[in-house]
Protein backbone atom coordinates (compact mmCIF):
# COMPACT_ATOMS: atom_id res chain seq x y z
CA UNK A 1 0.00 0.00 0.00
CA UNK A 2 1.48 3.06 -0.67
CA UNK A 3 0.35 6.40 -0.11
CA UNK A 4 1.70 9.93 -0.01
CA UNK A 5 3.57 11.08 2.96
CA UNK A 6 1.52 13.75 3.16
CA UNK A 7 -1.36 11.52 4.02
CA UNK A 8 0.59 10.33 6.92
CA UNK A 9 -0.35 6.77 6.52
CA UNK A 10 1.69 3.96 8.44
CA UNK A 11 1.58 0.33 6.96
CA UNK A 12 1.68 -1.90 9.78
CA UNK A 13 4.39 -3.73 9.56
CA UNK A 14 4.27 -5.82 13.29
CA UNK A 15 4.60 -9.54 12.83
CA UNK A 16 1.49 -10.03 14.53
CA UNK A 17 -0.62 -8.35 11.97
CA UNK A 18 -1.24 -9.79 8.84
CA UNK A 19 -2.15 -6.75 7.31
CA UNK A 20 -3.20 -3.26 8.74
CA UNK A 21 -2.95 0.62 8.84
CA UNK A 22 -2.43 3.87 10.62
CA UNK A 23 -3.24 7.40 9.91
CA UNK A 24 -2.23 9.42 12.65
CA UNK A 25 -4.27 13.63 12.72
CA UNK A 26 -5.49 12.41 9.14
CA UNK A 27 -7.79 15.59 8.55
CA UNK A 28 -6.18 18.91 8.28
CA UNK A 29 -9.40 20.42 8.92
CA UNK A 30 -9.90 18.19 11.88
CA UNK A 31 -7.42 18.41 14.74
CA UNK A 32 -9.74 16.72 16.99
CA UNK A 33 -9.79 13.36 15.19
CA UNK A 34 -6.03 11.78 16.65
CA UNK A 35 -6.07 8.70 14.50
CA UNK A 36 -7.57 6.31 12.76
CA UNK A 37 -6.83 2.36 11.39
CA UNK A 38 -7.85 -0.66 10.37
CA UNK A 39 -5.56 -4.52 11.23
CA UNK A 40 -5.85 -7.96 10.46
CA UNK A 41 -4.34 -9.68 13.59
CA UNK A 42 -2.99 -13.38 13.88
CA UNK A 43 -4.17 -15.19 16.86
CA UNK A 44 -2.34 -14.50 20.22
CA UNK A 45 -1.97 -10.70 18.98
CA UNK A 46 -1.02 -8.63 21.51
CA UNK A 47 -0.99 -4.61 23.15
CA UNK A 48 1.17 -3.81 25.54
CA UNK A 49 -0.82 -0.83 28.09
CA UNK A 50 -1.34 1.71 26.74
CA UNK A 51 -3.57 5.36 26.32
CA UNK A 52 -4.90 7.95 23.81
CA UNK A 53 -5.91 11.37 24.52
CA UNK A 54 -9.33 10.84 23.04
CA UNK A 55 -11.94 8.43 23.11
CA UNK A 56 -11.31 5.47 20.95
CA UNK A 57 -13.85 3.29 19.33
CA UNK A 58 -13.02 0.19 18.46
CA UNK A 59 -15.02 -2.10 16.38
CA UNK A 60 -14.54 -5.88 15.90
CA UNK A 61 -15.49 -6.63 12.69
CA UNK A 62 -14.01 -10.42 12.67
CA UNK A 63 -12.87 -12.85 15.41
CA UNK A 64 -13.19 -12.20 19.55
CA UNK A 65 -10.74 -10.17 21.86
CA UNK A 66 -11.07 -9.51 25.02
CA UNK A 67 -9.56 -6.23 26.67
CA UNK A 68 -7.75 -5.19 30.12
CA UNK A 69 -9.01 -1.82 31.16
CA UNK A 70 -7.60 -1.16 34.70
CA UNK A 71 -7.89 -4.65 36.80
CA UNK A 72 -11.04 -5.87 34.87
CA UNK A 73 -11.39 -7.86 31.55
CA UNK A 74 -14.12 -7.05 28.92
CA UNK A 75 -14.61 -9.77 25.96
CA UNK A 76 -15.83 -8.39 22.54
CA UNK A 77 -17.85 -9.89 20.22
CA UNK A 78 -18.39 -9.68 16.24
CA UNK A 79 -20.22 -5.90 15.88
CA UNK A 80 -19.41 -5.02 19.17
CA UNK A 81 -17.60 -1.41 19.69
CA UNK A 82 -14.69 -1.27 22.88
CA UNK A 83 -14.59 1.98 23.77
CA UNK A 84 -12.07 3.60 25.97
CA UNK A 85 -12.03 6.98 27.61
CA UNK A 86 -9.22 9.75 26.76
CA UNK A 87 -6.53 9.07 28.75
CA UNK A 88 -7.20 5.32 30.06
CA UNK A 89 -4.92 2.66 30.47
CA UNK A 90 -5.82 -0.21 28.39
CA UNK A 91 -4.44 -3.34 26.91
CA UNK A 92 -5.00 -6.96 25.60
CA UNK A 93 -6.64 -8.86 27.88
CA UNK A 94 -5.09 -11.97 29.83
CA UNK A 95 -6.66 -14.64 27.56
CA UNK A 96 -5.12 -15.19 23.88
CA UNK A 97 -7.23 -13.62 21.33
CA UNK A 98 -8.40 -15.73 18.09
CA UNK A 99 -7.38 -14.14 15.05
CA UNK A 100 -9.38 -11.29 14.12
CA UNK A 101 -10.20 -7.65 12.29
CA UNK A 102 -10.87 -4.93 13.57
CA UNK A 103 -11.11 -0.46 12.77
CA UNK A 104 -10.52 2.37 14.87
CA UNK A 105 -11.08 5.71 15.41
CA UNK A 106 -9.55 8.08 17.79
CA UNK A 107 -12.00 11.41 18.33
CA UNK A 108 -12.79 14.12 21.10
CA UNK A 109 -16.70 13.52 21.12
CA UNK A 110 -16.72 17.29 22.92
CA UNK A 111 -16.35 18.70 19.12
CA UNK A 112 -19.38 16.93 18.03
CA UNK A 113 -21.63 19.37 19.77
CA UNK A 114 -24.18 18.78 22.21
CA UNK A 115 -25.23 14.92 21.25
CA UNK A 116 -21.60 14.33 21.16
CA UNK A 117 -20.78 15.69 25.20
CA UNK A 118 -23.93 14.32 26.64
CA UNK A 119 -22.89 10.23 24.77
CA UNK A 120 -19.38 10.91 26.15
CA UNK A 121 -20.68 11.42 29.21
CA UNK A 122 -22.96 8.95 29.35
CA UNK A 123 -20.24 6.18 28.68
CA UNK A 124 -18.46 7.32 31.43
CA UNK A 125 -21.01 7.56 34.16
CA UNK A 126 -22.22 3.70 32.78
CA UNK A 127 -18.57 2.88 32.99
CA UNK A 128 -19.63 1.80 29.73
CA UNK A 129 -16.48 -0.06 27.83
CA UNK A 130 -18.27 -2.63 25.70
CA UNK A 131 -21.22 -1.33 23.54
CA UNK A 132 -22.92 -4.61 21.98
CA UNK A 133 -23.99 -5.33 18.47
CA UNK A 134 -22.88 -2.23 16.99
CA UNK A 135 -22.32 -4.20 13.39
CA UNK A 136 -24.51 -0.87 11.43
CA UNK A 137 -21.54 1.39 12.52
CA UNK A 138 -19.34 -0.46 10.43
CA UNK A 139 -19.93 1.29 6.98
CA UNK A 140 -20.18 4.56 8.71
CA UNK A 141 -16.42 3.94 10.10
CA UNK A 142 -15.24 2.52 6.82
CA UNK A 143 -16.40 5.72 5.30
CA UNK A 144 -14.31 7.40 7.69
CA UNK A 145 -11.05 5.48 6.50
CA UNK A 146 -11.78 5.88 2.66
CA UNK A 147 -12.21 10.12 3.00
CA UNK A 148 -8.61 9.45 5.04
CA UNK A 149 -6.91 7.62 2.62
CA UNK A 150 -8.44 9.45 -0.97
CA UNK A 151 -8.88 13.29 0.83
CA UNK A 152 -11.25 14.14 -1.88
CA UNK A 153 -12.40 17.73 -1.66
CA UNK A 154 -14.67 18.38 1.29
CA UNK A 155 -13.59 15.36 3.18
CA UNK A 156 -13.81 16.98 6.46
CA UNK A 157 -17.68 17.75 5.65
CA UNK A 158 -18.37 14.32 4.81
CA UNK A 159 -16.02 13.01 7.88
CA UNK A 160 -17.96 15.32 10.25
CA UNK A 161 -21.75 13.96 9.43
CA UNK A 162 -20.73 10.68 9.34
CA UNK A 163 -19.22 11.07 12.98
CA UNK A 164 -22.79 13.05 13.30
CA UNK A 165 -24.41 9.90 12.85
CA UNK A 166 -22.02 7.46 14.89
CA UNK A 167 -23.10 9.26 17.73
CA UNK A 168 -26.90 9.54 16.90
CA UNK A 169 -26.07 5.63 16.67
CA UNK A 170 -24.50 5.27 19.78
CA UNK A 171 -26.72 7.26 21.54
CA UNK A 172 -29.62 4.98 20.90
CA UNK A 173 -28.12 2.38 22.34
CA UNK A 174 -26.64 4.21 25.33
CA UNK A 175 -29.77 6.61 26.59
CA UNK A 176 -31.68 3.63 27.90
CA UNK A 177 -29.41 2.29 30.07
CA UNK A 178 -28.57 5.95 31.18
CA UNK A 179 -32.24 6.21 32.06
CA UNK A 180 -32.74 3.06 33.64
CA UNK A 181 -36.26 2.81 35.24
CA UNK A 182 -37.63 2.95 32.07
CA UNK A 183 -36.68 -0.54 30.49
CA UNK A 184 -33.22 -2.59 30.66
CA UNK A 185 -31.39 -2.17 26.99
CA UNK A 186 -33.20 -1.13 23.15
CA UNK A 187 -31.76 -4.68 22.34
CA UNK A 188 -33.15 -7.86 23.78
CA UNK A 189 -31.56 -9.95 26.27
CA UNK A 190 -31.09 -13.70 26.29
CA UNK A 191 -33.88 -15.51 28.62
CA UNK A 192 -31.41 -16.23 31.65
CA UNK A 193 -30.43 -12.15 31.53
CA UNK A 194 -33.87 -11.54 31.89
CA UNK A 195 -34.63 -13.46 34.56
CA UNK A 196 -31.89 -12.16 36.41
CA UNK A 197 -33.09 -8.38 35.66
CA UNK A 198 -36.39 -8.89 36.71
CA UNK A 199 -35.02 -10.38 40.13
CA UNK A 200 -32.98 -7.67 40.40
CA UNK A 201 -35.46 -5.07 40.12
CA UNK A 202 -37.70 -7.03 42.54
CA UNK A 203 -35.25 -6.40 45.13
CA UNK A 204 -33.57 -3.30 45.39
CA UNK A 205 -33.86 -3.02 49.18
CA UNK A 206 -30.61 -5.07 49.25
CA UNK A 207 -27.17 -5.43 47.68
CA UNK A 208 -27.09 -8.59 45.47
CA UNK A 209 -24.19 -10.90 45.39
CA UNK A 210 -23.30 -12.61 42.02
CA UNK A 211 -23.81 -15.57 43.18
CA UNK A 212 -27.10 -14.59 43.70
CA UNK A 213 -28.20 -13.13 40.69
CA UNK A 214 -26.56 -15.70 38.35
CA UNK A 215 -28.00 -18.42 40.12
CA UNK A 216 -31.46 -16.82 39.08
CA UNK A 217 -30.07 -17.33 35.78
CA UNK A 218 -29.49 -21.14 35.72
CA UNK A 219 -25.41 -20.08 35.59
CA UNK A 220 -22.87 -21.74 37.67
CA UNK A 221 -19.76 -19.99 36.22
CA UNK A 222 -19.77 -16.49 37.43
CA UNK A 223 -17.06 -15.37 35.56
CA UNK A 224 -19.16 -16.18 31.89
CA UNK A 225 -22.33 -14.87 33.57
CA UNK A 226 -20.20 -11.47 34.66
CA UNK A 227 -19.43 -11.48 30.39
CA UNK A 228 -22.35 -12.19 29.12
CA UNK A 229 -24.60 -9.85 31.53
CA UNK A 230 -22.54 -6.87 30.33
CA UNK A 231 -22.01 -7.83 26.58
CA UNK A 232 -26.30 -7.79 26.74
CA UNK A 233 -26.91 -5.16 29.11
CA UNK A 234 -23.86 -2.87 28.75
CA UNK A 235 -23.33 -2.78 32.70
CA UNK A 236 -22.12 -5.30 34.77
CA UNK A 237 -24.74 -6.36 37.52
CA UNK A 238 -23.81 -4.80 40.31
CA UNK A 239 -23.66 -1.64 38.19
CA UNK A 240 -26.92 -1.62 36.88
CA UNK A 241 -28.33 -3.04 40.20
CA UNK A 242 -27.38 0.15 42.46
CA UNK A 243 -28.01 2.44 39.74
CA UNK A 244 -31.57 1.18 40.09
CA UNK A 245 -31.16 1.64 43.68
CA UNK A 246 -30.31 4.59 43.64
CA UNK A 247 -32.79 6.06 40.79
CA UNK A 248 -35.71 4.33 43.74
CA UNK A 249 -34.38 6.41 46.42
CA UNK A 250 -33.93 9.54 44.04
CA UNK A 251 -37.88 9.15 43.51
CA UNK A 252 -38.46 8.67 47.24
CA UNK A 253 -36.49 11.61 48.26
CA UNK A 254 -39.51 13.69 46.32
CA UNK A 255 -41.16 13.82 49.55
CA UNK A 256 -40.61 16.85 51.91
CA UNK A 257 -39.86 14.65 54.60
CA UNK A 258 -37.90 12.05 52.92
CA UNK A 259 -35.13 11.43 55.40
CA UNK A 260 -31.70 10.29 54.64
CA UNK A 261 -30.41 8.13 57.01
CA UNK A 262 -33.80 5.71 56.35
CA UNK A 263 -33.80 6.04 52.99
CA UNK A 264 -30.15 4.90 52.45
CA UNK A 265 -30.83 1.26 54.48
CA UNK A 266 -34.03 1.29 52.72
CA UNK A 267 -32.11 0.86 49.62
CA UNK A 268 -29.05 -1.16 50.74
CA UNK A 269 -26.80 1.31 51.67
CA UNK A 270 -24.47 0.75 54.14
CA UNK A 271 -24.37 4.01 55.92
CA UNK A 272 -26.10 7.76 55.00
CA UNK A 273 -22.19 8.74 54.27
CA UNK A 274 -21.65 6.07 51.84
CA UNK A 275 -25.23 6.82 50.31
CA UNK A 276 -24.67 10.47 49.79
CA UNK A 277 -21.14 10.02 48.12
CA UNK A 278 -22.91 7.41 45.20
CA UNK A 279 -25.86 9.96 44.94
CA UNK A 280 -23.54 12.64 44.69
CA UNK A 281 -21.11 11.28 42.30
CA UNK A 282 -24.03 9.66 40.16
CA UNK A 283 -26.41 12.53 40.14
CA UNK A 284 -23.91 15.71 40.63
CA UNK A 285 -26.52 16.65 43.82
CA UNK A 286 -26.43 15.62 47.42
CA UNK A 287 -29.34 13.63 48.27
CA UNK A 288 -30.55 16.93 50.54
CA UNK A 289 -30.05 19.04 47.59
CA UNK A 290 -32.04 16.80 45.17
CA UNK A 291 -34.70 16.85 47.83
CA UNK A 292 -34.59 20.10 48.14
CA UNK A 293 -34.59 21.02 44.34
CA UNK A 294 -37.39 18.46 43.95
CA UNK A 295 -40.09 19.84 46.58
CA UNK A 296 -39.54 23.06 45.55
Amino acid sequence: MRVAAAHRMNVLRDPQILRGYLIEQPFDGLPWISHCGEALCIRGHSLPAHRHPYFELLLLTGGRASWWVGRQEFVQEVGDLFVTFPGQLHRTGPHPNPENQHLWIGVNLGALGPAGRNLGRQLQLQHRQVVPQCADLEPLLRGVMAQAISRPPEAAAVVRRYLELVVALLRQRVAPAEEGAAGVDPVPCSLPVQRCLAYMRANLDRRLSLEEIARVGAMRNITHFCTRFRREVGLTPAQLHRRWRLEAAREALRRADAAITPLAFQFGFSSSQHFSGVFRRTFGLSPSDWRDAAVG
